[in-house]
């Protein structure tokens, strides 16, 4: 597999978790590669967390699959 299509594996895996979906941001070089803005990407991918997400005991150590 090329890097970019290890992306975007990772990327829908996290994305297809709605908990994920609502509570994080893509930011950075894939993020504007994704919105066709630029052909630059990075290797990592950078995200930020929406500000109203809460601590919830129920999902401590939740384990996401990819």
């Amino acid at each position: 597999m090329k890097p970019d299509d290890i992306r975007n594996t990772i990327l829908k895996a996290i994305f297809s978790d709605s908990d994920l979906k609502e509570n994080l941001v893509l930011k950075g070089g894939t993020a504007l590669k994704l919105h066709n803005i630029t052909d630059r990407s990075s290797q990592d991918l950078d995200f930020s967390i929406e500000e109203s997400i809460r601590y919830d005991k129920d999902v401590e150590g939740k384990n996401y699959k990819v």
